[in-house]
């Protein structure tokens, strides 16, 4: 991904020395595999396309379990108020 502090620097005419032009997102595996964060997903399988490639791809991400939220805190008139108005 571009660094926006290096362009934004650049741009300054400022000194860009040991500030990287890419930020790199990734972790590789011993077996030449790569770890990506994830919103990533649709890049990668974008640029792999475009360079004529395939991925095999595991998914090891946690799906996770629905969380049931409730406020306790005490609203002050005006929070009420807006609460109040909020359409349901």
């Amino acid at each position: 991904m571009h660094n926006p502090g290096f362009y934004e620097r650049q741009r300054m005419r400022a000194s860009t020395y040991n500030i990287p032009r890419f930020l790199h997102c990734y972790q590789e595996t011993i077996d030449g595999g790569l770890v990506l964060p994830r919103g990533m997903l649709g890049t990668v399988t974008s640029l792999a396309g475009q360079a004529g490639s395939r991925l095999n791809m595991i998914d090891q991400r946690s799906p996770g379990t629905s969380q049931d939220f409730t406020c306790t805190a005490t609203l002050t008139p005006v929070q009420r108020d807006a609460v109040a108005e909020l359409p349901l």
